[in-house]
């Protein structure tokens, strides 16, 4: 696919409005999942800093309840945007984050925990907005410059979390300003995607009419199985790094806000401090480190430390500034799956990346889906026997973090020591010709192709 200079720039102009879209979808989302076990707080105890076991039990049954619904629709949403424009997904999802936060604003201020049940379902569905947002910017990029352009899209994500624990933050106990400001997020994003964002991932002349069958069957998870049985050992493995890299990360959704809200001290408005503060070194580090270090070579050196955030919270000293070294170390755990998932989408281009962003995105789901169901018990057993004598038990939920993030540095590694003949990482790359900007055209070609 040959393009002229101008539409390379308009494409950079996509990729960063799809990006700002991406990052009030992410502010609306992130307000949820903070306001969230604060309000089951509220909801069961009457203060949002009294943490208990039922409190922490329906925080996960929500985040099962998110999760579960977010690994039925990532095939459709995947497939979905192959077949009407990704543009029209990106609409759908933000107004279904849209609909959420109004479930949400309802059960906090009625006291209905259902309704955040509700909430969290509706969340669920529309949990596509990183995979598919990816898949547009990667299809208004090359292999040369992805990295960077997921370092934009990560950043206009962290600015959209500090933005959201900003609001958090200052809102203290009073949690129907931060809700409120939620559904305007979604709204803008709506706005953006369905309004501003033209609708050209993929190429009209490059889409295909689906039949009701077809997508019928992208809500069966075992028909996107396929596609994972068609890629290769390496890119598998990489894809298994990512299911155990978002289990670490549904983990620390729970005993953050368990674990570590009691055994460090924290209150409401003290946790949102540390999270502003962690994002706004994220909002920093990522994209200077997406910009400066090659994908490979930075996750290289980077994804090992993907288990210090949760070692540094068990051994550390019972006290706050422990937290914010682990929250600290997190920001670099960011920078390393930035790279990992530009390696993972570098695998494969054209109109079939969209099927292997909804593999991603179903990792993704599927990985914190297994770290909720692993580390509520532990959380759980933990707040009870604390409450009990003062002492939690020996293994703390943040162990079990390390020893899944764990197998996933070693499958990592192992991929890259021993199978590293398949990674296609740069096979594909920008080819110019034409001596002046006007006669210059940028073309796409996989080294080695026939063709």
């Amino acid at each position: 696919y040959i393009v002229t200079p101008e539409e390379v720039k308009q494409f950079r102009r996509n990729a960063m409005l799809a990006s700002f879209g991406y990052g009030m979808a992410m502010m609306g989302n992130v307000i949820l999942v903070v306001v969230m076990p604060f309000s089951f707080n509220y909801i069961v105890g009457g203060s949002v800093n009294s943490v208990s076991a039922e409190s922490s039990s329906l925080l996960s049954l929500a985040v099962i309840a998110s999760t579960s619904c977010g690994v039925l629709v990532q095939d459709f949403w995947g497939r979905g945007g192959g077949w009407f424009g990704r543009q029209k997904m990106l609409a759908a999802i933000s107004l279904l984050g849209a609909a959420s936060a109004v479930c949400a604003s309802c059960g906090h201020a009625a006291r209905i925990p259902e309704l955040w049940i509700v909430s969290s379902v509706l969340s669920g569905l529309s949990g596509a907005a990183f995979a598919t947002a990816s898949s547009y910017c990667a299809d208004m990029s090359t292999a040369d410059n992805f990295a960077m352009i997921t370092g934009v899209l990560s950043s206009f994500s962290a600015f959209g979390v500090v933005a959201a624990l900003v609001v958090q933050a200052l809102g203290g106990e009073n949690m129907v300003v931060p809700l409120a400001i939620s559904v305007a997020a979604f709204l803008i994003a709506f706005v953006g995607f369905a309004l501003l964002l033209p609708d050209v991932s993929p190429p009209a002349s490059k889409r295909e009419t689906p039949t009701r069958c077809d997508i019928a069957r992208t809500f069966l998870v075992c028909n996107i199985g396929s596609t994972f049985l068609a890629q290769t050992r390496f890119t598998k493995c990489l894809l298994a790094a990512i299911f155990f890299g978002s289990a670490g990360g549904g983990c620390i959704r729970v005993w953050i806000f368990g674990f570590a809200l009691v055994r460090f001290a924290m209150t409401a408005q003290s946790i949102g401090i540390l999270f502003v503060a962690s994002f706004v070194f994220g909002g920093l580090v990522v994209p200077l480190g997406t910009r400066f270090l090659p994908a490979k070579l930075g996750c290289n050196i980077l994804f090992w430390m993907n288990v210090s955030c949760p070692l540094i919270a068990t051994f550390g000293p019972a006290k706050e500034p422990t937290l914010w070294v682990a929250m600290f170390c997190l920001v670099f755990n960011g920078l390393s799956e930035s790279f990992l998932i530009s390696i993972f989408m570098g695998q494969l281009s054209g109109r079939r990346r969209g099927e292997v962003a909804a593999l991603q995105s179903l990792a993704d789901k599927l990985g914190n889906l297994l770290g909720v169901f692993v580390v509520t018990p532990i959380n759980v057993m933990w707040l009870e026997s604390y409450m009990a004598t003062g002492e939690g038990t020996q293994f703390t939920p943040p162990m079990a973090h390390a020893i899944l993030d764990g197998l996933g540095i070693i499958l990592y590694y192992a991929a890259q020591l021993c199978l590293r003949h398949q990674d296609k990482f740069g096979v594909f790359v920008l080819r110019t010709s034409g001596e002046s900007p006007d006669e210059q055209e940028v073309e796409t070609v996989e080294i080695g192709a026939k063709e």
